[in-house]
C-alpha cells in the first residue's frame, strides 16, 4: 500500500531561467511483516537556464521509492541529481553533456549504492525523421556489497527514425 502526498508549484526567475518543483511525503507500507516500511520525504525539482536559443541547461534533482529484487530488501529509497548541457551548433547537429548522481539506500537490510554517469552525445538530423547519434557513456558503481562495484565505457553509435 502506497500514500504518497504532496505539492507543486511551477516558476518563472527570470526570462532566461525557469523551473519547477514538488515536495511530499510518501509512505509504502507492506502486509509483509519481514518487510520494513518505506517511507520519507519525496522531492522533485528542475531549474532550466536557457543563456541562448541555442543552449540549454537543466538541473534535476529527484527522490523516489523504488521496487527491487534484492533479497531480504522491501525497496530503495533513490536520491538523483542530473547536470545537462545541450548546444545546437547548426540547426541540425546537437551536442549534449550530461552528469549524473545517483545514491540508492535499500530498506531492510544494509545496502548502499552510489553511482555516478558523464554522458558526451552528439546528434545529427539527416532529415525530420533520420538522425545519427554517436555517444560515449562513463559509469561507476560504488556498493558497500562485497564485489558489487563496476566502472563502464559505454560506446554507442546508431539511427534514430521518428514521425
Amino acid at each position: 500500500m502506497a500514500s504518497p502526498a504532496g505539492a507543486g508549484a511551477t516558476y518563472q526567475v527570470t526570462s532566461l531561467i525557469t523551473g519547477e518543483a514538488s515536495a511530499g511525503y510518501g509512505e509504502r507500507k507492506y502486509q509483509d511483516p519481514r518487510l520494513s516500511n518505506l517511507t520519507g520525504p519525496l522531492v522533485d525539482a528542475s531549474l532550466i537556464y536557457t543563456p541562448t536559443p541555442l543552449t540549454k541547461v537543466t538541473l534535476r534533482g529527484t527522490t523516489s521509492f523504488d521496487e527491487t529484487n534484492v533479497s531480504g530488501a522491501s525497496g530503495a529509497v533513490v536520491r538523483r541529481l542530473t547536470l545537462e548541457i545541450s548546444h545546437a551548433l547548426l540547426r541540425n547537429v546537437t551536442l549534449t553533456a550530461l552528469g549524473t548522481f545517483q545514491n540508492t539506500q535499500y530498506r531492510g537490510i544494509t545496502l548502499d549504492e552510489k553511482y555516478f554517469n558523464g554522458t558526451l552525445r552528439a546528434e545529427y538530423n539527416l532529415t525530420r525523421t533520420v538522425a545519427v547519434r554517436a555517444s560515449y557513456t562513463f559509469e561507476k558503481l560504488k556498493s558497500t556489497s562485497a564485489g558489487g562495484d563496476y566502472t563502464a565505457n559505454v560506446f554507442l553509435v546508431g539511427l534514430r527514425f521518428q514521425r
